[in-house]
């Protein structure tokens, strides 16, 4: 147990220190959290384990967000996210591969990289928003949106490629399931946010604490099912869903302010570990 607490101790002491310095640079703080992973990573430390909690901030992240986005303002933006996400996702796959065609790499690796280059980081730019306080701005919540679906595409198009490393035919009927399982789940949450969730949770906000451990339990259990073998989805994704099914809650913004600093805790993990492997 003391080995626990010295190590978790010297990961967030290197890394107060590094966003203290980052601040002081006037960067971004997860700048300072990256480069105290590589200092880490740098004297031997293994950082396995926080890497793995660094995902519960993640799911987090993604959970806030959707606390964060009423089902009206989704209503606003997802036709402008799911255009500009699968047209930028398109016009990007396409140029890439013809680019890796052109420096002589083979069909399926010309593909991959293709792919690979359209895709951004969700972790990163969504809480650079947050920090900026940017999330609620227009243009934040296409953001959001539009690398949400990059997301949902990513897994599909993945489903694609493994049947053309393999040498094999495209599994459509695996692609359609991907699609399926995803307008579902997606289905699910508006109809627990419009329908039940709201109701519960004007009962359960009589105490705050059972709130709070509730809202993070729902989070969990729901981003565990999501990323289970028999759906396949990411945990942010199951993270984001849970936010959503919440979001038409009147105590969302309570919840919101009490699980940020859980949010933030674990997502220092995260780019403490994101850092170590980049050493």
């Amino acid at each position: 147990m003391n080995q626990w607490v010295f190590a978790l101790a010297g990961v967030m002491g290197v890394a107060g220190i590094g966003g203290v310095a980052a601040k002081l640079l006037r960067q971004p703080v997860i700048l300072g959290y990256i480069v105290a992973g590589m200092v880490l990573a740098a004297v031997g430390k293994n950082l396995d384990m926080v890497a793995a909690m660094g995902q519960v901030g993640v799911t987090l992240l993604l959970f806030l967000v959707g606390l964060e986005l009423p089902l009206a303002d989704l209503k606003k933006t997802g036709r402008t996210s799911v255009i500009t996400g699968l047209g930028q996702v398109v016009v990007t796959s396409i140029l890439g591969c013809f680019l890796a065609r052109l420096l002589g790499f083979g069909v399926v690796a010309a593909v991959y990289l293709g792919v690979a280059l359209t895709f951004g980081s969700t972790v990163m730019a969504v809480k650079l928003l947050s920090e900026k306080r940017d999330l609620q701005s227009l243009y934040g919540k296409i953001a959001t949106g539009y690398l949400l679906v990059q997301d949902f595409v990513a897994i599909g198009i993945l489903t694609v490629l493994s049947g053309l490393a393999g040498g094999g035919e495209v599994n459509w009927l695996n692609l359609g399931t991907v699609v399926v399982k995803g307008a579902i789940m997606v289905g699910v949450a508006i109809w627990l946010s419009d329908r039940m969730l709201p109701k519960i949770l004007d009962w359960l906000g009589r105490s705050t604490e059972v709130l709070f451990v509730v809202s993070v339990g729902w989070c969990l259990v729901i981003a565990a099912a999501v990323s289970s073998k028999w759906v396949g989805f990411g945990p942010e994704i199951g993270g984001f869903l849970a936010g959503l099914a919440l979001a038409n809650a009147a105590q969302n913004l309570q919840i919101v302010s009490r699980v940020r600093p859980l949010r933030d805790f674990f997502l220092t993990l995260f780019f403490v570990g994101l850092g170590a492997k980049i050493g």
